[in-house]
């Protein structure tokens, strides 16, 4: 948990370096994101909830009308999903513009990635022994350098 933290904590000056935004601008950035925090939590549930229930002993003998309401409700949390990107991706064009937004997203996602293989125990990274830099400690971006791939080791 605490190197899921530092992880995050780090991030934001990651983002505005990466970004090239001023501190006005990353707050901005931030106030979004935090804008949406409840909402993506409240589908992030849902979304587990629905997972749960649709394991394998949970199927067996369920009957058509109750399997077309599970089918129905996965579609109701795609179309939310969706709902909940567009209306922020408008919100973030206010504060970045759409290549900053795009790179964003890039670093959002190796963000994301990064905090799920800490979650499940397989260190920091995509690749054998962990992925760049090898095994243990986090790898955060940065900006790369003539001869390295763009990642810091923050702490082993």
């Amino acid at each position: 948990m605490e190197l899921e933290q530092r992880l995050h904590a780090g991030f934001g000056q990651v983002v505005r370096s990466r970004l090239g935004l001023s501190q006005e601008k990353l707050v901005a950035l931030q106030g979004v994101m935090s804008s949406f925090q409840k909402d993506r939590m409240e589908l992030n549930r849902a979304k587990a909830a629905l997972r749960y229930r649709l394991q394998e002993p949970a199927l067996q003998g369920v009957p058509d009308a109750q399997a077309r309401r599970v089918l129905r409700e996965m579609v109701q949390l795609q179309e939310q999903e969706l709902d909940l990107y567009r209306r922020e991706q408008e919100e973030l064009l206010n504060v970045l513009s759409p290549t900053q937004l795009v790179r964003f997203y890039g670093l959002r996602e190796s963000l994301g990635q990064q905090v799920q293989d800490l979650r499940l125990g397989r260190g920091l990274g995509r690749g054998p022994g962990g992925g760049p830099g090898g095994p243990g400690g986090i790898e955060v971006p940065q900006e790369p350098t003539a001869g390295g791939p763009g990642w810091r080791r923050i702490f082993r």
